[in-house]
């Protein structure tokens, strides 16, 4: 059975499971996890906010990082014709408590 990708993101199976489980672990006591349903535009727009939150993370990282590269070759005074530029862990370690903080 193929899945179908809600619009260019996340598949639709992956997004329920993902809901499913952060519901079930929410509750400790939960008597009948199988109950549990989501619908399939429930599922999609779930899937369009994860989609929006990983892109921008991106965004946001790779803005830190592009300031970061920029300090470093001032201080170095010197360039090095580079026009990539790398995200680190770091970068989305440094810009996640903000990013969490703007989309709750």
């Amino acid at each position: 059975m193929a899945t179908k990708k809600s619009s260019k993101g996340f598949s639709n199976s992956l997004v329920k499971k993902l809901v499913l489980f952060n519901s079930t672990a929410a509750v400790d006591n939960v008597a009948n996890k199988s109950n549990q349903r989501i619908s399939n535009d429930a599922t999609l727009a779930a899937g369009e906010l994860l989609r929006l939150f990983v892109v921008e993370a991106r965004n946001r990282a790779s803005l830190l990082a592009e300031c970061e590269q920029e300090g470093e070759a001032m201080m170095a005074a010197t360039k090095s014709g580079k026009n990539q530029i790398s995200i680190r862990s770091d970068h989305v370690t440094q810009v996640a408590a903000e990013l969490l903080m703007d989309f709750s």
